[in-house]
């Protein structure tokens, strides 16, 4: 059976310009890397591809890939003008680039029209009409993570001294939670959360990690239980994402048994059993 599934982890990399003869890969992880911007090639069935902390300056080099659905640039140097692409990538869903030099976020939209969920954690967001824009604009986005930017240094209080790469922000239910926790700054950050979310043109149901008042009530899972790191692109994706305000679950094991898994850190050996969780996105 041919490969779909590629994990090459911290060893080395440059590029991944090698890959195109593999036609059925779906999920590409290469983490941790030196890898940088390569020229565009096709791969019809990728869906997945993990690049934290290359060396990625450019969305160019993602543009063939049109059936990509996650795409996760966290810790690579890119910043607004890598973001300045003509293609869109119709699929995507999911998209983080935390730790990153993106200052503007509005572009993420015009790149990916259909995304959900946006991920910006610790860049160099200064602009609350930067973020608008993107709010105002993106029709199916549902979680909104910017936290420990500039903009919003001091509205979040637990963010403290965390920079990316520390540990995992924590999650709220309400803002009533939250601001029971942190009341001394409960004015200016209903303030900014009501600047982002004034004009929004979806239902965000999660803005920084907090749950928005009256939104996500049923159905919608907590960011850090959303999952779009697997698709089986020949099924029907578009029927099983019309609804946004539902929480569906794929269960696609089925699809990646056999040995169709390849990992690699720093070696190389089959994986047989490595199966995904369940698949599921909002």
């Amino acid at each position: 059976r041919c490969l779909s599934t590629l994990i090459i982890e911290r060893c080395l990399l440059t590029s991944l310009n090698g890959l195109q003869n593999l036609l059925n890969l779906r999920k590409i992880s290469a983490a941790s890397n030196q890898i940088t911007d390569f020229q565009p090639f096709s791969l019809p069935l990728l869906s997945h591809i993990d690049l934290q902390n290359n060396r990625i300056t450019s969305l160019s080099s993602f543009t063939m890939f049109q059936s990509l659905v996650f795409l996760d640039l966290s810790g690579n140097p890119i910043d607004d003008n890598g973001l300045g692409i003509t293609v869109q990538l119709p699929e995507l869903k999911e998209f983080k680039a935390n730790g990153s030099n993106i200052s503007d976020p509005s572009f993420v939209s015009s790149i990916a029209p259909n995304v959900v969920s946006i991920s910006l954690l610790f860049c160099k967001i200064s602009s609350v009409k930067n973020i608008q824009l993107l709010t105002n604009s993106a029709a199916k986005l549902i979680y909104l993570d910017l936290r420990g930017n500039p903009v919003n240094e001091q509205i979040y209080p637990d963010i403290g001294n965390k920079q990316y790469g520390s540990d995992s922000l924590s999650e709220y239910d309400s803002e009533e939670l939250y601001d029971s926790k942190y009341p001394d700054s409960v004015d200016i950050r209903k303030k900014y959360r009501k600047m982002v979310l004034s004009n929004a043109k979806s239902e965000i149901a999660y803005l920084d990690g907090i749950k928005t008042p009256g939104k996500g009530e049923k159905g919608i899972l907590p960011p850090s239980k959303i999952n779009f790191q697997y698709i089986d692109v020949q099924s029907d994706f578009e029927s099983s994402v019309s609804n946004q305000q539902q929480s569906i679950q794929c269960d696609l094991s089925d699809s990646f048994e056999s040995e169709d898994s390849l990992l690699c850190s720093c070696g190389m050996q089959t994986d047989p059993k490595r199966k995904p969780p369940n698949y599921q996105y909002p």
